[in-house]
């Protein structure tokens, strides 16, 4: 099983190198807007808040994977390439899952680069000259909370390349969904009944990572599990 999902995965890295001039400087131009520019600035404007770095990379993820995602099995039916794919020994649930954790490294690793480069722009432009670092619960915090968006997008992809008919069709339902869902969280927040809203606010920056982190956690494997029951290579065969 190990090993079948190492397959998949070898074969989904080539797929990205392999990808066209806008699919790899889609990810360069979110990387040095994000890093270089937005980030840094909001930091520096927020006067030593750091906690307004994890809104930006909480969503970084959405953005780097969109287009990685939804070539995963929608790409495929395309080009042709699925039925190939679905008549190898290779386990249904190892395809899932190998398309899943490439998607889930590329969109995680590209975040931390992310947070990286803001950090390093935010130190040039220090006025101070002291070296500045992210604290270390929003250290932790970012790495453990893009880790879990990285995996919620993932989950959320698949199933949605999946059931699209074209990449272009499960392209746009992501990028829908990207926005959609963290500003809807923010809309939504403000409706929740007070003695909820009381209970998030005064559990503080740390509860409230850890209650986004765990709604992620679960949401994921929910769909991480419909998304392996769906992905049946006899339902898929007949309709390539």
């Amino acid at each position: 099983m190990i090993d079948d999902v190492k397959t998949i995965m070898w074969k989904e890295w080539r797929e990205i190198g392999r990808g066209g001039l806008r699919s790899r400087m889609f990810p360069v131009i979110i990387l040095l807007l994000f890093g270089a520019y937005i980030l840094p600035n909001a930091l520096l404007n927020a006067g030593g808040d750091w906690s307004i770095s994890l809104v930006f990379l909480i969503w970084l993820p959405f953005l780097f994977s969109a287009n990685i995602i939804a070539d995963t099995v929608a790409g495929e039916r395309e080009r042709h390439t699925l039925e190939t794919l679905l008549a190898s020994r290779l386990p249904d649930r190892a395809i899932v899952l190998g398309k899943m954790f490439v998607t889930i490294l590329y969109a995680w690793g590209m975040t931390l680069i992310g947070a990286v480069l803001a950090l390093v722009v935010v130190n040039l432009r220090s006025v101070t000259g002291a070296l500045v670092m992210y604290p270390i619960d929003i250290l932790l915090g970012l790495i453990l909370l893009s880790l879990l968006a990285s995996i919620f997008i993932s989950a959320l992809g698949v199933l949605i390349s999946l059931k699209a008919n074209t990449t272009r069709e499960a392209q746009q339902i992501i990028g829908i969904s990207s926005l959609i869902i963290p500003l809807g969280s923010l809309i939504i927040l403000p409706y929740l009944p007070n003695g909820v809203l009381s209970f998030i606010i005064s559990s503080g920056l740390d509860g409230i990572m850890l209650l986004i982190g765990l709604m992620f956690l679960i949401v994921s494997v929910l769909l991480t599990f419909i998304t392996i029951t769906q992905f049946k290579r006899t339902k898929l065969m007949t309709h390539t």
